[in-house]
């Protein structure tokens, strides 16, 4: 278990880095550790600008398949690429991800991470 903690604050790192990239401010986070999977939300509480770019990217690096082989191997590099390379890391590493932006500049990611590998 202390491995999947481990991954859990790799991906956590990875987005805070991502969010202060982008000059966050004001960073909440919630962890829901349940029993067969961890929810993570990421919310910005201050008003705040991305561009819809960085929005779709940041989505589709992270909606894609789980991949047990490339999370095994390469997890513990989450946080220390630079560039959009981590992003695709973490989208091996969670089971889904949503991210929400919307016209008074809240911003939210919320993502699930089985704790037995199932696909999206």
């Amino acid at each position: 278990m202390n491995k999947e903690k481990k991954r859990i604050a790799s991906i956590i790192n990875e987005l805070i880095y991502f969010l202060l990239k982008n000059n966050a401010t004001n960073i909440n986070i919630e962890i829901k550790d349940k029993e067969k999977f961890t929810i993570v939300e990421l919310t910005i509480k201050d008003k705040f600008y991305i561009d819809k770019k960085e929005i779709r990217e940041l989505k589709e690096k992270l909606d894609i398949p789980r991949v047990e082989e490339i999370e095994e191997y390469y997890w513990q590099l989450a946080g220390n690429i630079e560039g959009k390379e981590s992003l695709f890391l973490i989208g091996n590493m969670i089971n889904d991800s949503n991210v929400y932006y919307n016209k008074s500049q809240e911003f939210k990611i919320v993502i699930c991470r089985m704790k037995d590998i199932k696909s999206k």
